[in-house]
């Protein structure tokens, strides 16, 4: 059993999961969606999405491409609202907990890199 509490919302969630087993218990969860579009845009030259992360360099930490489970504790679960997404704080940074959060589609625009002009 694991149990954390959510740092957007502070309620306490538990589950019970096996980490060894993870994909077959929360493989069809929007967390674990969102998890494996995060990895597509910085690892998969095949997604159009990563020509502006992985392409650029943006990676994804030690912890979160290791485990599900890391990256469900660190985000706090679900967002608060199911149309925020994850975004990074500094839009030049990796996905690590230090730089990551939820936000609604129009902060995220607000939190872009700039467009160099040729």
């Amino acid at each position: 059993m694991t149990t954390f509490v959510s740092k957007s919302t502070e309620r306490r969630y538990t589950r019970f999961v096996d980490k060894k087993d993870m994909s077959h218990k929360m493989g069809q969860t929007p967390m674990y969606k969102r998890r494996s579009n995060m990895l597509s845009r910085c690892y998969n030259p095949n997604t159009p999405q990563y020509q502006y992360y992985g392409a650029l360099g943006v990676q994804v930490c030690d912890r979160w491409r290791a485990s599900f489970i890391d990256f469900l504790m660190d985000m706090g679960g679900d967002p608060p609202t199911p149309d925020m997404q994850i975004d990074r704080i500094d839009p030049y940074g990796d996905y690590e907990p230090s730089n990551c959060r939820w936000a609604t589609r129009s902060q995220q625009m607000k939190n872009k890199r700039k467009r160099i002009s040729h």
